[in-house]
């Protein structure tokens, strides 16, 4: 079972691992604790999450009080000619909320400076959406955007995990083939090479000829290109390894994975039933569709005209002296409660954009449908996949008894003069190349059993994000 840290990791930083501590032995859960915690497109991945927590809360606050101050300075001048010119100036401020269902508050004090005498206002209005704009559906719809991005986000990046787990664990495996490659090609390069000198010292008695030494010699020469071609090669694997945990170019590699089987038998019917159960495209779809559905409902609100009930209030006071502003001063109040309605005669903004989102949906749904299409196609792919896996190791490990019985008797008609040493050198590398062939066939086996883990959703759990 591989442990999976996706919750803490993605709330949490440890600080226990950095890149220039000294590299322990690999394992499968060592190595995914260090893909979470130091792979820069984890790292990346991660701070997405938080861009989309900035952007729903900066959503939320559009329901708090807002408080926006203001100040004022010119110049007026009228054309009574008995009135000179004047500088004007002042202070003020408006205060603002909305709320959930629809309603606004809007308060808007001032006090201005004028050629002759202070005057101070203050107005404040109420509004109620009756119709286009009423409703806490309505009201919240960009919060409720905001919150299908934050849960859209949240699936991309566990999906991101998972993809860097497959892919860590599959290095962790290509790494431990081609260690065993090299090591099965230096085996036969020192073999050939004993070979080739016992051909040579058979050759100066008379034994063997030219022939045979060149033909040694030439095998020799391909075996020692492909076992140097095998090394490049399983530094490449190493470093793709130090790619994906962030270790540094100087820490050398060790791997320590399960040889055996990790997952037991599924049978079709089983693993597509997982797979619809616990795929996290599935839910995504899902939301999707129910986002489009609410998009709709929307735009189709949007169709009717705007109805407000308006609540008005204003005063007004004029006076000759600051100090004066509570006596001898100039007041007037009024006050007023009236609809207020208004409709863009073209609407055809409004209809295009409903019509969009019902296209939306039938594509949501669609897609969904999709998705279920594409999550059996990969199952059935991945028990193929294993099934096929698994006749070839049958047939490998069949194939390398018969090449140990064909070596042994090319070995003995040699020994005997019945047979040249390219009977012996066909044999050698026939068994050498089943020998690899059945390896790597079982560390394909062992990665698609991770991959189908993977591809029925139970690969790591499944965070649980409320819609």
């Amino acid at each position: 079972m591989i442990l999976f840290f996706f919750l803490i990791c993605i709330f949490t930083v440890d600080k226990g691992f950095t890149q220039e501590e000294s590299c322990p032995t690999l394992t499968i859960d060592y190595s995914i604790r260090r893909l979470l915690e130091c792979n820069r497109d984890i790292l990346d991945a991660r701070d997405s999450l938080a861009r989309v927590d900035l952007s729903l809360e900066r959503e939320n606050n559009y329901f708090s009080w807002r408080i926006s101050p203001d100040a004022m300075v010119g110049y007026g001048k009228n054309n009574d000619k008995q009135t000179d010119s004047n500088i004007t100036y002042g202070i003020g401020g408006s205060l603002s909320k909305e709320y959930i269902y629809g309603q606004g508050l809007y308060l808007h004090p001032s006090l201005q400076k004028k050629k002759k005498g202070y005057q101070a206002n203050i107005s404040a209005s109420f509004t109620q959406p009756l119709l286009r704009g009423f409703g806490k559906g309505y009201s919240l719809s960009r919060i409720y955007g905001a919150e299908f991005s934050k849960r859209s986000a949240f699936r991309a990046v566990f999906q991101k995990y998972v993809d860097m787990m497959l892919k860590t664990i599959a290095a962790l495996y290509n790494v431990v083939k081609m260690q065993e490659i090299v090591k099965l090609n230096r085996e036969l390069y020192d073999r050939l090479d004993k070979f080739l000198q016992a051909t040579k010292l058979k050759e100066k008695i008379g034994i063997a000829s030219a022939m045979d030494v060149y033909r040694v010699e030439l095998e020799f020469k391909n075996t020692e290109d492909i076992y140097t071609t095998s090394i490049d090669q399983l530094k490449d694997a190493e470093d793709q390894l130090r790619e994906l945990l962030a270790i540094s170019g100087e820490c050398k590699i060790e791997v320590s994975v399960p040889m055996e089987d990790l997952v037991k038998n599924f049978s079709l019917e089983q693993a597509l039933d997982i797979a619809l159960n616990n795929r996290i495209e599935i839910d995504q779809s899902e939301d999707t569709c129910r986002e489009a559905k609410r998009l709709t409902q929307i735009a189709k609100k949007d169709l009717i005209p705007e109805l407000n009930l308006v609540l008005d209030y204003t005063n007004s006071y004029s006076y000759d002296r600051f100090s004066d502003m509570s006596k001898n001063c100039d007041y007037h109040e009024n006050w007023r409660v009236f609809f207020a309605t208004s409709k863009n005669l073209d609407i055809y903004l409004d209809k295009s954009q409903f019509i969009l989102c019902q296209l939306a949906v039938e594509q949501a749904t669609r897609a969904k449908a999709r998705t279920v299409d594409t999550i059996t196609l990969d199952i059935k792919r991945a028990v193929r996949m294993l099934e096929r896996t698994r006749k070839k190791i049958f047939i490998q490990q069949k194939q390398i008894a018969s090449s140990e019985g064909s070596l042994k008797l090319s070995l003995m008609k040699f020994n005997k003069g019945l047979a040249n040493n390219f009977d012996v050198m066909q044999a050698e590398k026939n068994l050498h190349q089943a020998k690899i062939q059945l390896f790597s066939s079982i560390i394909d086996l062992l990665i698609n059993q991770v991959k189908l883990r993977a591809s029925m959703g139970i690969f790591a759990e499944k965070p649980k994000i409320a819609c």
